[in-house]
């Protein structure tokens, strides 16, 4: 869907996939390419969040440098929905980014999942994301977190084929019997 849609929706897609804010929030954030992070103020908590911005968010936010990522709902849901049909894919809303966004930080690093929803970490009181500022583990883990295909440099991407021939490369030396146990193994992580 995101190779479909056009630079300011591509934009507005990888800043809430990276900061996991409701689509209000992400109506407030204003791109600046030459910015080392983003900063808002969350409209539930009033609380002022801060994000980092990865090469690969800048590059995407790059050709909307100094607009307002602000839209109505309507523009919002028909651009998701007309772009989602055209890519072949299931209609695809802000929610659904939200919770990927969630999901992608916590495989990057546990914890992070909620913490990147506002919401207390697994063992600790409701009132935890009040003293804890997500900022710190949220930088410290941005290289971990996944970079979607189509945001990908080069460099992001020759890493990734550099990674895959290595990989096939040790399978080719392995037996039969070693290579079933690991991609049993592969399988078994991936989930």
């Amino acid at each position: 869907l995101l190779q479909c849609l056009p630079p300011f929706w591509r934009a507005w897609s990888a800043v809430a996939y990276v900061t996991g804010l409701r689509k209000s929030d992400v109506y407030k954030v204003r791109l600046n390419d030459s910015d080392e992070e983003i900063q808002i103020e969350a409209g539930k908590t009033k609380k002022v969040q801060r994000y980092p911005i990865p090469p690969w968010l800048r590059r995407a936010i790059a050709p909307c440098s100094g607009e307002s990522l602000c839209r109505n709902d309507t523009t919002l849901y028909d651009v998701f929905g007309r772009y989602s049909k055209a890519a072949g894919v299931k209609r695809w809303s802000p929610q659904q980014i939200r919770i990927l966004s969630a999901n992608q930080w916590e495989k990057a690093q546990t914890g992070l999942g909620p913490l990147i929803l506002g919401q207390s970490l697994p063992g600790w009181g409701k009132s935890t994301v009040f003293y804890l500022d997500p900022c710190e583990p949220l930088f410290k883990h941005i290289d971990q977190l996944a970079i979607p295909e189509c945001l990908k440099g080069e460099e992001e991407r020759d890493k990734a084929v550099w990674r895959e021939r290595r990989f096939q490369q040790l399978l080719k030396r392995m037996n039969e019997h070693d290579q079933e146990s690991v991609l049993a193994i592969a399988e078994r992580f991936a989930g």
